[in-house]
């Protein structure tokens, strides 16, 4: 049996979270909506730190800690190879995600003034993709341009799938 490493766990942590950032800022390169998650954390989170920054240190949080949760709880039993493991896992994560994370942001940008639910800008200076843009006045329910709708609650729960499942292979690998 293998034995539990944190570092292990916290560089798998951080990987998986790249990967899964890195696949959800692309679906528009694509025609799929983008999943601006990172942006959503921050603006329901106000404390005065520019939004993605605020997004990105609690997504990365997040990852981090249900990599050390896989690590420590699920690893040994779940069957299969260990990328398998980690797909496997990443069901947990999504269903959490989808049931609670999803509708409690939601609720925290209603509850918000409107002032502080304004989408941020990327103080990385992001360019509009030109094939498939997206405008998301709620980064929680992008809309597509040119459709005027938004997008179906299924696209968008198959969408957060791919990206935990992709995040789930990067860490029990």
């Amino acid at each position: 049996m293998k034995r539990f490493s944190i570092g292990s766990a916290v560089t798998a942590g951080i990987m998986g979270t790249l990967a899964m950032t890195a696949m959800m800022y692309m679906t528009p390169l694509i025609g799929l909506p983008k999943m601006d998650l990172i942006g959503a954390l921050g603006q329901a989170l106000p404390i005065g730190l520019p939004v993605y920054v605020t997004g990105g240190f609690v997504h990365l949080g997040i990852g981090v800690s249900l990599a050390i949760v896989y690590a420590l709880a699920f690893a040994t039993w779940l069957p299969g190879s260990r990328p398998v493991k980690g797909a496997l896992y990443s069901i947990l994560p999504w269903i959490f995600a989808t049931v609670a994370l999803v509708p409690a942001i939601a609720l925290l940008h209603s509850l918000l003034p409107a002032a502080a639910t304004v989408p941020a800008l990327n103080p990385c200076g992001a360019v509009a993709n030109p094939c498939a843009a997206v405008v998301a006045a709620n980064p929680c329910g992008a809309v597509a341009s040119g459709t005027g709708a938004a997008p179906s609650a299924t696209l968008l729960a198959m969408m957060s799938l791919m990206a935990h499942l992709l995040y789930g292979v990067v860490v029990g690998a």
